[in-house]
Formats: structure tokens, sequence, C-alpha cells
């Protein structure tokens, strides 16, 4: 089981990794969207690179790697929806969301989960992520776009995100209960977790690539007659 885990890791780091290289080729050129997923998507890299590392070298606590990514990533999160949706009247909504969402994880990791990974505030930005998802498919289908929606990076980008963060809410749910309770050490579930989050990569790996082809077609020289 810890092989399969490992694996899994190694597939989500990988698929994360060629998602960031695609998006990078073509930065300055890509929608502020499209900006602000490289930075969420770097530091989800970072903070499991940093966590593989310990884990390996058995120094420090492997759950508090992963501490700046909880602080910083539903902030990005709501900014790459933000931007996507493209409605000024989710500002304040979001901002008092981020704020609500940071006092939870401060006690999460201070009090209620300390040293742990903290379960309430993961939940709570699996269902921010899932409400903006939706709102962004209802914006999709009233605005009813002439190009094939499967041709949009933005589609894309909010489909992967509702398939894992659906499923992670399930873990993130049960998972105080399952460690807590019945001592689960959760390495099949971690794995699930892992694995959700590779198919959502790889949308990502698509999405990016669907990004980028128009950004090359501008940026590259013209051809002499």
């Amino acid at each position: 089981m810890l092989t399969l885990f490992y694996l899994t890791v190694l597939g989500t780091m990988a698929a994360v990794l060629i998602a960031v290289i695609l998006l990078a080729i073509g930065f300055k050129h890509q929608q502020l969207y499209l900006k602000w997923l490289t930075v969420l998507l770097c530091f989800s890299f970072l903070s499991d690179l940093s966590s593989a590392v310990a884990s390996s070298l058995g120094v420090g606590y492997v759950n508090q790697m992963a501490y700046p990514y909880s602080i910083l990533s539903t902030p990005v999160f709501c900014l790459v929806f933000y931007y996507m949706i493209g409605s000024t009247r989710l500002k304040l909504p979001l901002v008092m969301l981020c704020g609500l969402y940071t006092s939870i994880l401060i006690i999460d990791l201070a009090w209620l989960h300390p040293g742990q990974m903290p379960s309430y505030s993961n939940t709570m930005q699996s269902l921010i992520i899932i409400v903006l998802a939706v709102i962004y498919f209802w914006v999709l289908m009233r605005q009813m776009p002439t190009a094939h929606i499967q041709q949009l990076a933005s589609f894309w980008i909010a489909s992967a995100f509702f398939f894992s963060y659906s499923g992670k809410l399930i873990i993130y749910s049960v998972r105080s209960y399952l460690i807590e309770y019945l001592g689960d050490s959760m390495i099949i579930l971690w794995s699930f977790h892992n694995l959700l989050s590779i198919i959502a990569n790889i949308m990502l790996c698509y999405a990016a690539w669907l990004s980028l082809k128009p950004v090359l077609k501008r940026i590259q020289p013209a051809k002499s007659l």
C-alpha cells in the first residue's frame, strides 16, 4: 500500500509540473486567471515536493510542510475563479469567504488539529471551490459561447477542480473520525486523494495546452513571404 501511495504522490507531482511548464511558456501573454492558476500550481508542486523530501529524509513534520499551501491556496483559488467568471459582484463575497476560511484555518491549526492536516478548513476549502465551479458553469450556460465549450481552457479548469474537490470533500469530512476513533492509517484514502489529483492535473495540463496554442500563434515570428 505504501508503494501505491508513493507512486500516486509522484504521479501528482509530475502532472502538476507538466501543467506549470505549459502555462509558464506563454505566461506574460496569458489571461489573468491563467497566471493565477500558474501561481497556484507552483504552490502545490513546492508543497508536495517539500513534504516528499521531509518524508524521505525523516526530518521535520510532513503535515506542517503543507501549511503554507493551506494558508495561500484558497485566496488564489478565489482569484482564479474571480477572473474566470468575470463578475465584480463576487469581489466582496470572496473577500469575506477568504477571511472566514483564514479564521477557521488558524483555529484548526492552533487548537483543533495541531501538527495534523486541518480537516475543517480543508472541508470548507472544498465547499468553496465546488460552489465557485458551479457558479462558473451557470454563467457559462447563460452566455452560451459560440465556440465548443470543450475548446475553452476555463471549462477544463473548472471541471478539474469540481471533479477533484467533490471527491476530496468526502475524504476531508471523514478523516478525523477514521484517524481519531478508528485508528485508520488513511493510506488507501490518501492514495485515492492523490489519484483524484492526478486526474484533475491531467485535465489542467490539457487546459494549459489549449491556452498555449493561441499564445504561440501570436508570438511566433511572421513568416516571410
